[in-house]
């Protein structure tokens, strides 16, 4: 993975933790494709340094995260409706591999 700008989490360093937060307060820090995207980049380079021996996944504000944020989806009525507004498939490709990314 290459270096990329994170404009939905922050990632900070207190000793050997790095601390990944999910900076979405205004929307209870909903998750996103591109939150997914900045999650799998920050856990790589934590991952990469070994001066660290621990993550710490956490939310900005009053929320640790609502869930998917749903207007990432597409609920314009019309043909194929129910395949634009399905979750499973950005679950299976972005949501599923950062969870086990981070249990790894």
């Amino acid at each position: 993975m290459t270096l990329m700008e994170y404009t939905q989490i922050t990632v900070g360093r207190d000793g050997p933790i790095t601390v990944i937060t999910m900076n979405r307060p205004e929307k209870l820090n909903a998750w996103t494709p591109r939150m997914a995207e900045e999650q799998a980049q920050a856990i790589h380079e934590a991952n990469l340094d070994p001066a660290v021996g621990a993550m710490v996944l956490t939310g900005a504000g009053r929320g640790f995260c609502a869930g998917a944020d749903l207007s990432e989806f597409d609920f314009t009525p019309g043909p194929d409706m129910v395949k634009r507004a399905d979750p499973g498939p950005i679950i299976d490709q972005a949501f599923n591999p950062t969870t086990r990314r981070i249990q790894a």
